[in-house]
């Protein structure tokens, strides 16, 4: 199976829901990470749990013949993937799912843990990098739908801890518990995020709409 990258797309209205969710002092900090911060860090792990999705959704089909175009998905997933900056995340878990050649149509369910490994990343809404290391992993259910190669939905969750160091030389560790949802349609242009629960302690509650 091919690399998948860490942080490769942007999905804006799920970066903007996590930018708008942070609850409370923005200056405030949480363990020793500030508000700002880990709200940078879920947007990092959320981006992550959709990349490799999106990457499992164009993985290996398994056509149920050669003239037919409704095929299937169904394969174990067991890749080292390199970070933007450096380190790897270990992904285990598998994919099912279904679709059609012609109309474009997929739905797909994903299981995964990432073990994170030395991962450095680093996103705008920070200036800390982190490098993020799995205490011991981070826990990702993720349903896909996909409607005419254009319209898309994704519905999730993720659970879990890591630990986490900064280039100024703190550390600490963080409890994951968030679910999101993301869907866009390329016919009106429109994409809409939800955000909900919690991370290094920060809540979230967020619903954003573009376009």
């Amino acid at each position: 199976m091919k690399a998948l990258p860490c942080s490769g797309r942007s999905f804006p209205a799920l970066a903007l829901a996590l930018g708008l969710a942070g609850c409370g002092d923005e200056t405030g900090v949480t363990g020793r990470l500030t508000n700002d911060e880990a709200l940078a860090l879920a947007a990092i792990l959320v981006g992550q749990g959709l990349d490799s999705g999106l990457d499992e959704v164009s993985g290996p089909a398994q056509s149920p013949g050669p003239d037919r175009a409704p095929f299937t998905i169904s394969h174990r997933i067991d890749a080292q993937v390199p970070c933007p900056l450096g380190g790897l995340v270990v992904l285990s878990g598998s994919v099912h799912g279904s679709g059609d050649s012609e109309t474009g149509d997929i739905d797909v369910t994903l299981e995964l843990t990432q073990a994170h490994r030395g991962c450095r990343a680093a996103h705008e809404k920070a200036e800390a990098v982190f490098t993020l290391h799995g205490d011991p992993d981070v826990r990702v259910h993720l349903e896909t739908s996909v409607m005419n190669q254009t319209d898309f939905d994704f519905l999730g969750n993720m659970a879990g801890r890591v630990s986490w160091e900064t280039d100024d030389g703190r550390r600490g560790s963080c409890v994951i518990s968030l679910s999101f949802d993301l869907s866009s349609s390329g016919h009106t242009e429109t994409a809409s995020a939800n955000v909900d629960g919690a991370i290094c302690g920060v809540e979230l509650s967020q619903s954003v709409v573009l376009g």
